[in-house]
């Protein structure tokens, strides 16, 4: 008996050893992530990926690791136009307290495949807010852009010259969606 507790203690102390090991290298992941991410200038993730678990451990160090949370004070949203507005909110998540929203929300909507996640489509809606008809009904089909270009009538700023089209095929979208205001630059065979 003494031999088998004795062959136990040991088995327990390597097991402890094993379990003392696992998390001293989880602690100095962490560590190790957090001074990454800390001393970066820029961060470039997806808003989704703003959730990320090592971000997040980032911006919300575990305490026994005594170190200060990193946070994002500035946030740029590219293509917001095209986020749902739960994605783009998780980018938001990390101390942001000056948001960019870069985008058109004339152009692509967010992508939700199921209709009844984007939302049932309101009697009421105007022709002009196509996504805040399908988001009156509390679908993912408004993009946060959207929502506050349309709905909360925050006054996007438009880029008023296009680079990409030639003249003749960027005079229609400028006149049915921008009141004429996109002008082309231009053209590269003319420069």
């Amino acid at each position: 008996r003494r031999l088998q507790r004795a062959g136990k203690a040991r088995g327990e102390g390597a097991r402890g050893q094993v379990r003392d090991a696992s998390r001293e290298l989880a602690f100095a992941e962490a560590r190790a992530t957090h001074k990454v991410i800390g001393a970066a200038d820029v961060v470039v993730t997806t808003c989704v990926g703003a959730g990320a678990e090592a971000l997040q451990r980032a911006a919300s160090p575990a305490r026994a690791l005594k170190l200060r949370p990193v946070r994002f004070p500035t946030v740029v949203v590219d293509e917001a136009s095209q986020a749902s507005e739960p994605a783009a909110l998780v980018a938001l998540l990390h101390g942001c307290r000056q948001l960019v929203l870069v985008g058109d929300h004339n152009q692509l909507p967010p992508t939700v495949v199921s209709r009844d996640a984007a939302g049932k489509p309101a009697p009421d809606a105007g022709a002009d807010a196509p996504g805040l008809a399908f988001a009156a009904g509390g679908g993912l089909a408004l993009s946060l852009f959207e929502r506050l270009a349309v709905g909360a009538r925050v006054a996007p700023r438009l880029l008023s010259r296009q680079y990409r089209m030639v003249p003749a095929l960027a005079k229609w979208p400028s006149a049915r969606f921008y009141g004429g205001r996109v002008e082309t630059a231009a053209h590269r065979t003319r420069r």
